[in-house]
């Protein structure tokens, strides 16, 4: 595997597509999201400097031949952790080179088959065993991605019904189409979110409500 591999639907399998029209402006939205579903409990700010070593234990019935972790906001996978195969029922502790609590985790089989698990809390979650159903996560965190064809000149996003209280995320400048920001929510305070942005020609769109605990990035368009 390349290890610029950027994150995102497996290699060889489509990602599962949701369009929805915007209550408010009638504009198109697409959900993506990824099988089995996403892992990850709660982050907190005592969180930050703790360290994000954690276990990864084989119960598939199949030899894994890689295992990546990155922070769940980077685009990329990173280094390979493992440096030989895991057997089956084997475990193996790694430690990945960021020490952020929030990962998002790939593992590699011998037949070239991958499986995802994003949003994980490895500091309160350390031990992550493939060959069982994933744990949900109460982290609503998401990827923002424009598909709009225009700069997305400000971007608000908060708790379900508490928009009118939001800041632009996007102060310091705008994002261009194709353009991807990470959109950090607290977890634990629902999986919920109201959303709205301004293009560049001043038209405004919002969405509300949507679920985003569930998917690790939206393309709205």
């Amino acid at each position: 595997m390349p290890t610029s591999l950027a994150k995102g639907v497996k290699p060889g399998a489509a990602p599962a597509i949701l369009t929805v029209v915007s209550r408010v402006t009638g504009a198109l939205m697409t959900f993506r999201w990824w099988l089995p579903a996403v892992a990850g409990v709660v982050l907190t700010a005592g969180q930050a400097m703790a360290e994000a070593r954690f276990t990864v234990v084989n119960h598939t019935g199949r030899s894994i031949a890689g295992v990546y972790a990155s922070p769940s906001r980077s685009g990329d996978w990173g280094q390979k952790l493992n440096p030989a195969p895991l057997a089956n029922r084997a475990e193996l502790e790694v430690r990945p080179s960021s020490s952020e609590c929030r990962q998002d985790v790939l593992v590699e089989f011998a037949g070239g088959q991958e499986e995802q698990r994003f949003k994980v809390d490895v500091c309160t979650n350390p031990r992550l065993v493939w060959g069982e159903p994933a744990p949900t996560t109460d982290d609503p965190s998401f990827e923002f991605i424009n598909g709009t064809g225009q700069p997305v000149v400000e971007l608000y996003v908060a708790q379900s019904g508490q928009l009118a209280t939001a800041f632009d995320l996007l102060i310091t400048g705008g994002l261009p189409p194709g353009g991807r920001f990470w959109v950090s929510m607290p977890a634990g305070q629902g999986c919920l979110l109201d959303v709205a942005m301004v293009l560049a020609d001043q038209n405004r769109r919002e969405w509300s409500p949507l679920e985003t605990c569930s998917i690790r990035d939206v393309t709205f368009r």
